[in-house]
């Protein structure tokens, strides 16, 4: 996905910064950065 470049935020928050980003606990739930990353 070429959705957290456009945003130029580092891996940590890529292109979340919603509330989508609270529902995933950030670093809590690793699963869906995995997901997301891959």
């Amino acid at each position: 996905m070429g959705r957290g470049k456009f945003k130029g935020k580092p891996t940590g928050h890529r292109h979340f910064s919603t509330p989508e980003e609270l529902r995933a606990g950030t670093s809590a739930r690793p699963r869906t950065f995995k997901k997301v990353r891959n």
